[in-house]
């Protein structure tokens, strides 16, 4: 079927392109619960990895890019009922060792089951993995598999921390725009964050 099922989900809102992922945000998808929002993950075929002309679509035979997988909050044990509106896929990454980030910018920071800030903003992290390592030749031995929730260690109320994400080798960037009214960026390599 086709994966951009959900009516008025802002399909393509986020975009990100690596040599072998492309990664759709669409963060009003209704699919988990209102406005939860998803991104959607496509594997390039092993002869469009090597291409020049990319589109995406979800036709096999139009494309070199195979639909992978839909991602949501679900995957990190988010209950469908904590996710309405937190708009996960406003921010998209993927960088070319196979990681994928998303970020859902109005994502409530709990602990120990209480809401400790509301929009704080979550990014969660994602690696292509599956058969063959990510060198396989085929998409279809591969999945995309949920590594980790990222917060902001200092999380504060409407901070919209993974407003914008980026990925770059085994370091992440976060941004929350409002952020103590100033914003910051945070920085992670593999679990250690630094603010700038």
């Amino acid at each position: 079927g086709d994966p951009r099922s959900t009516v008025d989900a802002g399909f393509g809102q986020a975009v990100a392109l690596a040599t072998r992922l492309l990664v759709i945000g669409a963060p009003e998808d209704d699919a988990v619960a209102t406005n939860a929002g998803s991104a959607l993950v496509f594997v390039a075929s092993a002869e469009g990895a090597n291409t020049h002309n990319r589109t995406a679509s979800t036709t096999a035979a139009q494309t070199p890019w195979t639909f992978r997988r839909r991602l949501t909050s679900l995957d990190a044990g988010v209950p469908a009922s904590d996710a309405a509106f937190d708009a996960f896929g406003a921010a998209v990454a993927a960088s070319d060792d196979d990681i994928v980030a998303v970020g859902a910018p109005f994502a409530d920071e709990e602990h120990g089951g209480g809401v400790v800030a509301t929009r704080a903003g979550a990014c969660f992290v994602y690696r292509l993995v599956g058969e063959g390592g990510p060198s396989a030749a085929s998409s279809e031995q591969q999945d995309v598999a949920f590594v980790q929730r990222l917060t902001a260690p200092d999380a504060a109320a409407h901070a919209q921390f993974g407003h914008a994400v980026d990925v770059g080798g085994r370091v992440i960037a976060v941004g929350a725009p409002w952020h103590a009214a100033q914003g910051a960026v945070y920085v992670f390599v593999d679990t250690t964050s630094t603010r700038v």
